[in-house]
């Protein structure tokens, strides 16, 4: 029996021992797992930028397309303005006329 009680001081001292080590393999996956939700936090607030650099980038093509629109409509209004006080005065531009007829009989 003594064999027996030999035996678990030597299972006891060895879990005694053994209980730093399984400190430190908790301690260490601990740090792993924060280590990840750092890492997955850094991905998410790298993908937020990516998409409002895009949503950026959306509105600005959207303010330049409306821009042109602007500029056309206005272009477009001046050259209006100009054929009504043209045909007021008698004036005709007769390449214009043309133009017109042509898209008409088409």
């Amino acid at each position: 029996m003594s064999w027996l009680r030999s035996a678990w001081r030597w299972v006891i001292a060895a879990v005694l021992l053994a209980l730093p080590v399984f400190g430190w393999l908790a301690e260490r996956r601990r740090r792993q797992a924060e280590a990840r939700r750092w890492e997955y936090q850094v991905k998410a607030a790298e993908r937020r930028a990516v998409v409002a650099e895009r949503i950026r980038q959306r509105e600005r093509v959207a303010a330049q397309r409306k821009a042109e629109v602007v500029e056309a409509a206005e272009t477009q209004a001046v050259e209006l303005e100009s054929r009504a006080e043209s045909r007021v005065r008698g004036e005709y531009d007769l390449e214009a006329i043309a133009a017109e007829l042509d898209r008409t009989r088409r």
